[in-house]
């Protein structure tokens, strides 16, 4: 095999195309493993808050309880309690008012 200035200089460019890409795949996993990261954070913080719905945040449909809670029925719980809120300030403001 003759090796040339040309077959050198191409050599060289695929060792450069190839670093760059490790690089960009080394990128890739870093932005990977942060995604993750966050998500297990902010889903950890939906967990904290669904605690404070007792037992009704890890009931399903069927009526079976599960070992963590049911994050699907945040929104849910969420509006339930802000009526529920609703409902005792428009209370207490018929009572402060007609008493």
């Amino acid at each position: 095999m003759i090796i040339t200035k040309d077959s050198e200089y191409f050599v060289e460019n695929l060792q450069n195309e190839i670093a760059k890409k490790n690089t960009e795949i080394e990128n890739w996993k870093d932005t990977a493993a942060q995604f993750l990261q966050n998500q297990e954070y902010y889903c950890s913080l939906l967990d904290k808050i669904a605690e404070n719905f007792g037992v009704e945040s890890y009931t399903s449909d069927d009526g079976s309880i599960q070992d963590s809670p049911l994050r699907i029925k945040m929104p849910e719980l969420v509006k339930n309690m802000l009526a529920e809120k609703d409902k005792e300030i428009e209370r207490l403001n018929k009572e402060l008012w007609e008493a």
